[in-house]
């Protein structure tokens, strides 16, 4: 039974050397070396040799958020604002097949804008802009000052109401508005861009002229993004992009006057699946030097799962470990069985379990 024992002790211990895959690097037994904090082990008297490096300050590893600036150039832009704006007080506007239908009606000459400052709503239907009987406008609005750039020449028959709430039959689809405010005869820049995949925006001003009468506006699908006074380069960030058709205007309040240029940055997010490498070869003198050992560190885990570490030759996968994702240095062991000497090899660490890291100082030591 000793004998048993022994023999299958000694085999264990070949297959360690030989042929074993492990991170903290049993073959310092067999090399008189001892273990360090990182979990590979140094050999008193011997300083391993680094045979690839990658000192990159951060690798995103993983299925990670990419995110890239899209850069427009819209040109120059000329906008001015009269005094002649109309306020008025508002009210309810309503819609539902049991109770109705009530709206607010104006006429104005030269329409360029509605402002509504709407209070509150249940949000069964759509708001609606009705021109000279048609319908120029039907969106979801919620609480808030909404500026809708409509601009129509001549006389304009103007119409606040609301979609209905259709098989909601306990209620109207309402909207209880404070303040409407008609403007007319002012200049403004509409753009118009694909919100698909896009996660926010910057529009960048160069205000070549202006006077002191008054503010620069902007909105973003209708929302004030930026209101007040604007004097050489302005930066406006927003975040009330959807997907599809987003309509961006440039505005002046009553009485002022601006000109510039102007550049639109999107930034469009896309998820993509993100892997570090580096690639090395061996001579068999470095071959006799194994065990060796893959190490890099750890700064960042943006999401929990493992890391996978593989070598491959040719088409060969020589190694193949996993380990749970956690910031710190990290090594895996390389035994001679996981390298071909004269052939070049590929570090490969790729994210599994939905993880996602950063990575840096990516090594190769032997």
């Amino acid at each position: 039974m000793q004998g048993l024992v022994g023999g299958l002790l000694i085999l264990a211990l070949l297959l360690l050397i030989f042929g074993g895959t492990t991170r903290i690097g049993f073959g310092s037994f067999f090399r008189g070396g001892s273990f360090g904090s990182t979990g590979w082990f140094y050999v008193p008297g011997e300083q391993p040799e680094l045979v690839a490096a990658d000192f990159a300050t951060s690798t995103p590893v993983g299925a990670v958020v990419v995110e890239t600036v899209l850069e427009n150039d819209l040109g120059t832009f000329s906008v001015y604002g009269t005094p002649s704006a109309q306020r008025f007080s508002g009210g309810d506007v309503s819609n539902g097949l049991l109770f109705g239908e009530q709206s607010l009606k104006y006429t104005v000459n030269d329409l360029e804008s509605i402002t509504v400052r709407i209070d509150n709503t249940n949000g069964y239907g759509a708001f609606v802009v009705k021109i000279n009987g048609e319908i120029t406008f039907a969106e979801l609005l919620n609480a808030g000052e909404h500026v809708l750039p409509i601009r129509v020449a001549g006389l304009v028959h103007i119409e606040l109401a609301a979609d209905s709430s259709y098989w909601k039959l306990w209620a109207p689809a309402l909207y209880q508005i404070s303040e409407v405010k008609l403007k007319s005869s002012e200049s403004f820049e509409a753009y118009e861009f694909n919100g698909d995949s896009i996660v926010r925006g910057e529009l960048v001003l160069n205000i070549d002229d202006s006077n002191d009468a008054g503010d620069l506006m902007v909105t973003v699908n209708g929302q004030n993004v930026y209101d007040g006074r604007a004097d050489g380069a302005v930066s406006i960030d927003f975040s009330n992009v959807r997907a599809g058709k987003n309509k961006l205007t440039i505005m002046a309040a009553p009485g002022a006057v601006y000109s510039g240029s102007a550049q639109l940055n999107l930034v469009h997010a896309e998820r993509v699946v993100k892997s570090a490498s580096i690639q090395f070869n061996l001579t068999k003198a470095q071959s006799e030097k194994l065990p060796g050992h893959i190490t890099f560190e750890i700064p960042a885990v943006m999401r929990q799962g493992r890391v996978s570490v593989k070598i491959i030759a040719g088409d060969q996968v020589k190694l193949a470990e996993s380990f749970s994702a956690e910031v710190g240095s990290q090594a895996v062991a390389i035994f001679p069985a996981n390298v071909v000497p004269g052939e070049m090899h590929t570090v490969l660490i790729e994210g599994a379990e939905g993880s996602a890291f950063t990575i840096r100082n990516l090594k190769v030591r032997v």
